[in-house]
This record gives C-alpha cells, structure tokens and sequence, in this order.
C-alpha cells in the first residue's frame, strides 16, 4: 500500500510542475510566428548575391546572411518590421514589412560606383653611395688539406 501512495505522490507533483510550468510560460511564447523567404540579387545582372547580411531593425542586431544560392529566410512573429540591407559595393537598402502570414520578399540591390581622385605614386632612387657593387658569389674560403 505504502508503494501505491508513493507512486501516487510522484504523478501528482509531476502533474503539479507541469501545470505550473504551463500557466507561467509568457503570452509571447504562444504567439504565432511567420517567415519570410526571399532571394537577394544584384539588379542590373540579376545574378544573386552571397552571404548579404538581412538585419531587422530595433531588434538586437537579429537577422541572417544569404546561403550560396542567394537565399534567406527569418522566422518572425506577427509585426511591423523594416528589414535592413546594407553591402558592399551596394546601396544601403531599407524594406518595411508587416507580417501578417508568410511572404517572399525578393530584394534587389543597385550597384554603387566610388568615384576615386587622382592617384600619385612616387619612389625615390636607392642610396647612390655605394662604391663598389659586387654582383655574383661570394669570395672562396682558403680550404686546408687534412692528412
């Protein structure tokens, strides 16, 4: 009988944990969450671009990288979001989201050109000082025979 009651006792405070457990998780963890797919692409090629960082704003520098394919994806929960692109040799690009269901958002990004100014290279000539250059091998080392 006492191994009934002890059985019991363990079903019951696991029972208990459970409940607790379940009533103390926060509202948030229950809310639904959505994605958004996409592919990055350099728009006047067309070709895909890599490992472009995709960074939500206001969000503890949350986001992801393109794949090699040019892919990404972010799993959000229903919200108004901007997302953030910025990559070199690009214009920083920024797109407004609200998430409601799951959406693809393609992104294209504009190449930029840096103009540079002039570019002067300059050297000046080695010390001119030297008195007698020596081109080729070293002088030879007095050998001893040995007996």
């Amino acid at each position: 009988m006492q191994l009934h009651s002890t059985i019991l006792s363990k079903k019951t405070r696991v029972t208990f944990l459970w409940l607790l457990h379940l009533f103390l998780l926060p509202a948030s963890s229950f809310a639904q969450t959505y994605k958004i797919n996409g592919t990055v692409v350099d728009s006047r090629t067309k070709e895909t671009l890599i490992g472009v960082p995709i960074i939500i704003e206001n969000r503890n520098g949350s986001g992801v990288s393109s794949d090699e394919k040019g892919r990404y994806s972010l799993t959000l929960p229903k919200g108004d979001y901007t997302l953030k692109v910025d990559y070199i040799g690009f214009e920083n690009k920024r797109i407004k989201i609200s998430l409601s269901q799951n959406i693809t958002q393609n992104i294209e990004l504009v190449q930029t050109s840096i103009g540079l100014g002039e570019v002067v290279i300059s050297a000046e000539r080695p010390d001119a000082n030297v008195s007698a250059p020596q081109a080729g091998s070293e002088p030879e080392k007095s050998r001893q025979d040995t007996p």
